[in-house]
């Protein structure tokens, strides 16, 4: 019967979209560890070059850089500009999904 073959589908796509979130979530999961390590690991490199670099920066200057922007990111954090932001994103990406299975 056709009403049964419809919801088969729509059943069927719905796992589908699923299954592919889920494998998605877990990717990004098992990445964050090593995106984790490897900023620790860009950022110590970072602070050799500016100190070893054309800059020649002392070691107070680096970390009164660091501050600095710890306490940017700190002040937009505390606003919840970060989190309108990534909001936002959200809304827009699921508006395009949406769009992309509606067309």
């Amino acid at each position: 019967p056709r009403g049964l073959a419809a919801l088969m589908v729509v059943v069927g796509g719905l796992a589908t979209v699923s299954a592919l979130l889920t494998f998605v979530g877990q990717q990004v999961a098992n990445g964050a560890t090593d995106l984790a390590e490897q900023t620790v690991a860009g950022l110590g490199q970072i602070r050799q070059w500016l100190a070893d670099g054309p800059l020649n920066a002392s070691d107070s200057q680096i970390d009164r850089w660091i501050n600095d922007a710890q306490r940017l990111i700190t002040d937009q954090t505390s606003d919840g500009q970060v989190v309108t932001r990534l909001t936002e994103v959200g809304t827009t990406l699921t508006h395009v999904v949406a769009g992309f299975f509606i067309v």
